[in-house]
């Protein structure tokens, strides 16, 4: 495998993949009355997207981990604020 397919590989793994995973949960919960209807796909984008883009900054800079993290609780908190029913 060269380093390009190797890159694609990864960045469809840590995209794609747990973008799915995401969508999957998503719609199952919505079918179960956790989530209010809405559009798995987006919700999913929505929830990994900028926790995703957190873990590559504490990648980056080991140093903001603390930061990182507390605006990682504050994005979950409010992804369920927005999205979850009866909570």
């Amino acid at each position: 495998m060269t380093t390009k397919e190797k890159i694609l590989f990864t960045t469809l793994h840590f995209t794609e993949g747990v973008e799915r995973f995401f969508s999957s949960l998503f719609s199952r919960m919505m079918q179960e009355k956790y989530l209010t209807a809405d559009d798995p796909t987006f919700l999913a984008f929505e929830f990994v997207a900028p926790v995703s883009e957190l873990v590559h900054l504490c990648d980056r800079e080991p140093q903001k981990e603390k930061e990182c993290l507390h605006k990682a609780e504050w994005h979950v908190d409010r992804f369920v604020s927005l999205h979850a029913k009866n909570v």
